[in-house]
């Protein structure tokens, strides 16, 4: 436990990679990571019982699917959740760590060289496997079955295995056997973090630089930047970069003009936000700020909220007062929900992403 978050360490080695020549491997190297542990608040507590979950759960009971929206960290608990397995059975062969994108490759090219069986055997001869981004695979049927049939025979000889998903099992494009046998696992839904535990990020990843800032800064900065880690850790290299160049230690008048610029960047106005809410719903602006709570506004109100959390900074006081002079505790209640749905519904995040990128472009 760290200031109030739950922390499991990210170890420097312990992995075997699998990517193709394509992929980078700093892309996925643990030194090339923001931070060196996976960090939870009570936003997302329940991976605290993940380490002893993995440990203990019947392998009949697997996979382990953790899902969430985009940025919300899925790929690094599983890497953290790998690697404390590894040092737990240091005995054991080396977790495997493989994307989907690369499972499919090495499928197909297994087929063409009749290499099936010692594709297979990578899978099984080891105690742990973890495969990222397995939504993927949504058009590839074949690698879908074969994924169906390998976890079948990962379970009989005990290998544990972790599944990264966008969107819980039942709500994604996978097909149906697929599915279900992922809805029989255990499933773990992550949610962007919030103010609390984005403080102990912006505390560890300055740390890691041997930087630091004012208290009230690290405050300001975690509320200023509500959407997923990468935007905040994008805007803290920034700071970096900029304490550098200018050759001083960070301070408030640095951060403050950050976040002005952060706050500005994209030159849209709360009114933009609702209005292409409304347009994108297919509802009317005067009734997401009116008193009605019909799940089609309610749909869109914290749709609105969320992106004017995302793309301007703006306080829950300040949304609320956007949205009708609604009180700050329902502003945060439904930006929470929202996350939470993000998480959940595959093509709510796709409509969600879609428009939040056309706000940032002016399209």
């Amino acid at each position: 436990m760290v200031s109030g978050t739950f922390s499991i360490p990210l170890g420097p080695r312990g992995m075997e990679f699998n990517f193709s020549p394509r992929i980078s491997a700093a892309r996925h190297s643990t030194a090339a990571l923001p931070l060196r542990a996976f960090i939870a608040g009570d936003e997302n507590a329940v991976v605290r019982t993940l380490p002893t979950a993995l440990q203990e759960h019947d392998a009949w009971l697997q996979p382990l699917v953790i899902y969430g929206p985009t940025g919300a960290g899925k790929t690094m608990l599983a890497l953290a959740l790998a690697q404390q397995w590894q040092t737990e059975h240091a005995a054991s062969k080396p977790p495997l760590f493989m994307t989907a994108a690369d499972f499919a490759r090495a499928y197909a090219t297994a087929l063409e060289t009749s290499g099936l069986e010692d594709f297979r055997e990578r899978f099984t001869a080891t105690s742990l496997v973890v495969l990222d981004d397995v939504h993927h695979l949504a058009n590839k049927i074949p690698a879908q079955a074969e994924l169906r049939r390998m976890l079948d025979l990962m379970a009989e000889q005990g290998t544990r295995t972790i599944i990264t998903l966008r969107a819980a099992p039942p709500a994604n494009e996978l097909t149906a056997d697929l599915a279900s046998r992922l809805a029989g696992g255990l499933a773990v839904g992550l949610v962007w973090p919030e103010p609390s535990t984005r403080q102990e990020m912006i505390a560890q990843y300055l740390a890691n630089q041997q930087q630091s800032v004012p208290a009230v800064c690290v405050a300001q900065l975690a509320d200023a930047v509500s959407g997923p880690p990468s935007q905040l850790f994008a805007l803290l290299a920034q700071l970096l970069h900029t304490a550098s160049v200018q050759r001083r230690p960070l301070d408030e008048a640095m951060v403050a003009a950050a976040l002005v610029g952060h706050a500005t960047a994209n030159n849209i106005t709360p009114r933009e936000i609702i209005a292409a809410v409304a347009k994108e719903l297919r509802v009317k602006m005067a009734d997401l700020k009116g008193p009605s709570r019909r799940q089609s506004l309610t749909t869109a109100r914290g749709m609105a909220m969320l992106l004017m959390r995302e793309l301007l900074g703006l306080s829950y006081q300040e949304i609320g007062r956007q949205l009708g002079h609604r009180d700050h505790t329902t502003v945060m209640h439904a930006c929470q929900k929202t996350t939470t749905r993000l998480a959940a519904e595959h093509e709510f995040q796709k409509q969600y992403e879609t428009l939040r990128q056309r706000l940032e472009h002016h399209v």
